[in-house]
């Protein structure tokens, strides 16, 4: 089971680009367990980018895993290209707004001039992230309602966290979260009102983020939000972002500093890129010996037999409670309060149980 995961990490990184500095790249030979490699590729939530890739590959996968996998990228293609139509009809509906939507993360780039014809078909996205700020919220949710879609939890409280209870769409396929603000931890220092007006117009009657601040919330919100820093954990989902952003601009020491001002998000952001310098991101930027030794841990951690990654679950929550105890006022008092209220710790529950299963479904 450990040789058949690592050869099947080892094929993954190998299609995605894995350079000399990456100690997991493809051998050649063809003792891999294709099962492995569609199971971790899901896990890793890269699967619809390895199609367009494996021409380059040591180890050319047999025919029909190469149509399975066709077979998935013309069918993230296809719902892509639904999604941003609903953008657009989202767009549509609030003409008259002050503040028009930004779409974040996975959503700008179907929006981007050099994805349309393709539509992202490498990203694979379950939700639409718009920003719509505090003062249009009520508005948003009402254009939203007007469209058929219905908040995922009645009657919760909108006003929790940074972003509303998720909307289901009418076709019940995926749902739209409307954000108050970036990120419920201000860690990565990136300012709603900035992002606006630095945000380009996409059409529609939607904005669009500029590069930069895609990048800083893209990093932020897996180092930061995710806590994937504090648990020492790369999802190659965001190693293909960055190969796609660092075709956009270029990514430097200068940049993370521009963007990141505290030094623990500054680190974060660091040691991301130092892991994507692995895949030929950045090739300018020098990781400080840290970032490196973070990146080199967290890439081995990828070839982690299944056993020892289900192992490793109780001791990441632990330190991940840890953390955010000395480092979030007020977490240990909102875990008391869940414990008191059963919705809400099932709530909490069912949110990390699902977590959990799509990490450990390799």
């Amino acid at each position: 089971m450990r040789e058949a995961k690592r050869n099947a990490v080892a094929w993954v990184l190998d299609v995605l680009g894995a350079g000399p500095g990456c100690d997991l790249r493809a051998a050649d030979n063809d003792a891999i367990d294709w099962h492995h490699v569609v199971a971790f590729a899901s896990s890793q939530l890269i699967l619809p980018a390895l199609a367009g890739r494996i021409g380059g590959a040591m180890v050319a996968p047999p025919d029909e895993v190469g149509a399975f996998l066709d077979g998935i990228e013309a069918r993230t293609l296809a719902r892509n290209e639904a999604l941003r139509a609903a953008l657009f009809e989202i767009g549509a509906a609030f003409e008259g707004v002050s503040a028009p939507p930004i779409v974040l993360k996975g959503g700008a780039f179907l929006l981007d001039a050099m994805e349309q014809e393709r539509c992202a078909a490498w990203r694979f996205m379950s939700d639409l992230d718009v920003l719509v700020g505090e003062a249009e919220l009520d508005h948003a949710i009402e254009r939203l309602e007007g469209l058929g879609f219905r908040a995922v939890e009645a009657g919760g409280a909108l006003g929790a966290g940074h972003h509303a209870p998720p909307m289901i769409a009418p076709c019940g396929t995926y749902c739209v979260e409307p954000h108050m603000r970036l990120s419920d931890r201000d860690e990565a220092g990136l300012s709603p009102d900035e992002m606006r007006a630095r945000a380009v117009p996409a059409g529609h009657r939607l904005l669009a983020p500029s590069p930069v601040d895609r990048l800083g919330h893209m990093i932020g919100h897996a180092q930061l939000h995710n806590r994937n820093a504090v648990v020492g954990r790369v999802v190659l989902k965001e190693i293909v972002d960055l190969q796609v952003l660092g075709r956009m601009i270029e990514i430097d020491g200068g940049l993370l500093d521009q963007i990141f001002a505290a030094p623990r998000a500054r680190w974060a952001a660091g040691a991301l890129v130092a892991a994507g310098q692995a895949f030929g991101v950045a090739p300018g930027y020098r990781p400080t010996s840290s970032e490196r030794a973070w990146a080199a841990r967290a890439l081995h951690r990828l070839k982690w037999s299944p056993w020892r990654d289900a192992m490793a679950v109780p001791g990441d929550m632990a330190r991940l409670e840890v953390f955010r105890m000395h480092h979030e006022a007020g977490h240990l008092r909102r875990r008391l309060v869940q414990l008191r209220r059963p919705r809400q710790l099932a709530d909490a529950a069912g949110r990390w149980a699902y977590k959990q299963r799509q990490r450990l479904w390799a």
